[in-house]
């Protein structure tokens, strides 16, 4: 849990500024990260315990990532409509803090479409591009458009 104290400063045209303390307190999460800042977490994010750049203990993948990957290959390849289906508001929240905390997701009972729509809001979240730029032509040298 991180507290957080900023000053917000209200400024009314011809009048006074205001100043408002904001008080908060955040969980951390994977989502909203980097994934070049993911990796360096062997263990859940909400531990907090990066390891530094470089380190051997860092993965190459971010668990969090592999973990949606590998329920949704395991139990939705052959699902229609697979991420076209929204997912139920509740089971993502849950998902995500499974995410943020390590816990299995056998202790729950999650529809493929929950964890499809999961996996595009990290996507969507995630600071850094999947593919880097500088691989990307490459990478569509070969598609041609139907």
């Amino acid at each position: 849990k991180i507290d957080q104290q900023p000053v917000l400063v209200l400024h009314v045209d011809n009048g006074a500024d205001h100043f408002v303390v904001i008080k908060g307190s955040y969980l951390p999460s994977c989502f909203g990260n980097p994934l070049s800042y993911l990796v360096r977490f062997p263990g859940p994010v909400r531990d907090g315990n990066p390891e530094p750049e470089g380190s051997p203990k860092c993965l190459s993948l971010p668990k969090e990532l592999w973990r949606v990957l590998d329920f949704l290959y395991k139990s939705g390849l052959d699902e229609p409509g697979l991420f076209s289906n929204a997912g139920s508001p509740e089971q993502m929240e849950l998902i995500r803090e499974c995410l943020d905390t390590g816990t299995s997701f056998d202790e729950y009972n999650f529809d493929v479409d929950s964890m499809a729509a999961t996996l595009l809001r990290l996507i969507h979240s995630t600071l850094d591009p999947f593919i880097p730029r500088a691989l990307l032509s490459g990478a569509l040298s070969g598609y041609t458009p139907a």
